[in-house]
Order: C-alpha cells, then sequence, then structure tokens
C-alpha cells in the first residue's frame, strides 16, 4: 500500500475517531458538561445519569442557570435535591434576579421556597416584585403571583417605593393591570399574609378520607362523595391527580424524570381528599415503532407512537368535564439505557396536559 493510501486510512480513522467521540463525549463539552446539555435538551433522564454519577459544582452551577433560563421546573428541581444552591452568582447576577428580571413567576417562587436570599442579589427586592407583577401577571393566577412576591416583601421590598427601573413599583403595576388581590396585598400585607387568605377559602373534601388508588376510579366515571367539589376561584387552582393508562388500568405515573411536569401548586400532595378534578390519560392505542438495542444483558427498549386520550372528570360527581385527543411520536432511542424505561418508551405529553388542564384548573388572573 502506497504512503498516499496510508495517510488517507489514518485520516478516515481519525475522522472515525473523532465522530464516535463527538457522539458520546463532545456534544456535552460543547455544553459545559453533560448536566447543561441535558438541561437544554429537555433530556430529563440524561440528566438523571449525570447526577447520578457526579458532577463538579461548575458543571451544576452552569446547569442550573440553564435550567432557571429555561423555566425548566422538573430540572431545577432535580438539581435542588442533587445539592446544587439557588444563590450561586452568575455573571454579576443571582439566579433570582434573572428570574424576576423576566417575569418568571413559578422559577422564582421555587427558588424563594428553597432558600434564594433576594440580598445577595444586586437588583433590590423592591424592583424585583416590580418586575415579576410588570411582566409576569400573564403566566400565572393572582394566588401564585403574591406566593413569588411574599418573600421579597419580608426581604424588604417597599410596596410604597418607586423602583430603580422604568418598570415603576410593583403596586403601580398591578393597580395599571388592576390586580385587586395583588394590589390589596401590596398596600397591606399583614391583612392577607399568604396566598389561601389573599384568595379565599378553598374548597375542601373529607381529611383524610381518600387516597391515590380511591381518585383512579373516577376515570371509570365513579363519583367520590369525600372529595372537594369543582369550584373555580379567582386566583387559586383547582386542584388535580392525573392518571396514565399504557395497557390494563389506570396508574398514577409518578412525579420522577420523564413524567409530565405540572405546576406543584395544581395538586394537594399532602392530602387527595381536596383534589376537585381528576385526568385520565389513556395510552394504550399505541404502535410499536423501534426496538432500541444494546451491549450487554438486561435487553432492549421498545419505542412506542400513541394515541393520547385525555379525559377530564369531577372527582366528586364522576361528571365528564373535557376530553381531547391526538396522535403523537415516540422519542428517539436513549444513549443509555435505565431501569425505568424497562416498560418502553412512550410519548411526552407534558405541554399538552398542562395547555389542557389550564382553562380549567387554574382560577383567571
Amino acid at each position: 500500500m502506497s504512503k498516499k493510501w496510508i495517510g488517507v486510512l489514518i485520516a478516515l480513522v481519525l475522522v472515525g475517531a473523532f465522530a464516535a467521540w463527538f457522539v458520546l463525549h463532545g456534544r456535552y463539552v460543547v455544553e459545559g458538561g453533560r448536566a447543561p446539555w441535558a438541561v437544554i435538551n429537555e433530556r430529563p433522564d440524561v440528566l438523571k445519569e449525570a447526577l447520578a454519577a457526579g458532577i463538579d459544582k461548575e458543571e451544576m452551577d452552569e446547569a442550573f442557570g440553564r435550567a432557571v433560563g429555561r423555566s425548566n421546573l422538573e430540572a431545577l428541581e432535580m438539581l435542588l435535591e442533587a445539592g446544587a444552591s439557588p444563590n450561586p452568582a452568575q455573571k454579576g447576577r443571582c439566579y433570582l434576579d434573572g428570574s424576576t428580571r423576566h417575569g418568571r413567576v413559578k422559577v422564582s417562587r421555587l427558588l424563594l421556597e428553597r432558600g434564594a436570599d433576594p440580598r445577595r442579589c444586586q437588583t433590590d427586592p423592591s424592583t424585583m416584585m416590580a418586575f415579576l407583577v410588570a411582566y409576569g401577571a400573564g403566566e400565572a393566577p393572582q394566588g401564585e403571583l403574591i406566593g413569588a412576591l411574599a418573600p421579597l416583601v419580608a426581604a424588604g421590598g417597599s410596596a410604597d417605593k418607586t423602583g430603580v427601573d422604568y418598570v415603576g413599583s410593583a403596586l403601580q403595576e398591578a393597580e395599571k393591570r388592576k390586580l385587586d388581590q395583588v394590589v390589596a396585598y401590596l398596600k397591606d400585607p399583614t391583612a392577607a399574609p399568604g396566598v389561601a387568605q389573599a384568595d379565599g377559602e378553598q374548597p375542601r373534601g373529607k381529611s383524610g378520607s381518600l387516597e391515590l388508588d380511591d381518585l383512579k376510579r373516577v376515570c371509570a366515571g365513579e363519583g367520590l362523595a369525600d372529595a372537594a367539589p369543582y369550584v373555580k376561584q379567582a386566583g387559586r387552582a383547582s386542584l388535580v391527580y392525573y392518571f396514565e393508562r399504557r395497557s390494563d388500568e389506570y396508574r398514577w405515573p409518578g412525579r420522577g424524570p420523564g413524567r409530565p411536569s405540572l405546576p406543584r401548586w395544581w395538586t394537594s400532595w399532602e392530602d387527595p381528599s381536596h383534589t376537585q378534578l381528576v385526568a385520565c390519560v389513556d395510552l394504550s392505542e399505541k404502535k410499536k415503532v423501534q426496538d432500541c438495542r444494546y451491549e450487554g444483558g438486561g435487553g432492549g427498549i421498545s419505542v412506542y407512537d400513541a394515541k393520547v386520550k385525555m379525559t377530564l372528570y369531577e372527582a366528586k360527581t364522576g361528571r365528564r368535564v373535557d376530553a381531547r385527543s391526538f396522535d403523537k411520536s415516540g422519542p428517539r432511542c436513549p444513549i443509555v439505557k435505565s431501569g425505568s424505561e424497562q416498560e418502553g418508551l412512550y410519548p411526552s405529553y407534558s405541554k399538552e396536559l398542562e395547555a389542557f388542564l389550564a382553562p380549567h384548573v387554574c382560577g383567571p388572573s
């Protein structure tokens, strides 16, 4: 073989080796590590694997900043559980500064609930409040907005202080947008210190009388007398659980990676008896479209396309409130197989489920 062809062969081997490296590792390096890549590409399964394998603080902070910037609540929860701090500075601004500046109410509230200290940020709490009201009023009902404002009030945000930025004070912004509950709260936080008082009494069921398995019966159209009545209220969520069926029966799919991530304030995690609505997601009309193969034991993973059928019931009466159906394609084969995927991979429907539930679950803002 001539030197020319030897050189070509070596070049091809190097190109192939580089391509293999990039597929397995290089694409992560481009985004600052495997965890940031998983956040950017909305791959909670890859994020879970990266956290389980262990990542350094720099990669953790990079992934956390990406999750804040993309309002990826599922990733934020996973990173916080893995030990990420909600307080480290990022390019001169804390995470809370960025989330309030863009009106990300849910992200801001999560950060504050998990220990973010607004006094460590460059922007003062009063201006953060103004940003939240100005840009976040359309993202969440007033009760959720008040829940994010309350820790900022406690940290020194003043209702009558004009903010240093062009948006002005939170109170002025709330009055401009006719957010009556927010206005009342900002004028007198001591009279309405929490979301529940600001929004009125939440309808309640018979406390402690229902378990998750009881709520599952609503998917068969059965009413539960001990459940809460369905009442839409301004600024409050009509509490909901959802169940999923892939074959024989409906099951609670849990809250882990890959599961639909609904706003936490939509669900009564402490007591299922206070649930007003039950959503039932049927994926049993499915078609296997791919088998993912992996080296080693344990077999592969099947990927399914499915017709997603969503039905919403009133828990107390079993009355059908709404329904929707659509076709959805399954995901790509994951790079690494995890135990949770043994039963097969199904289409993600997180955004569709939240959009389906929102008109019934969210009170008017």
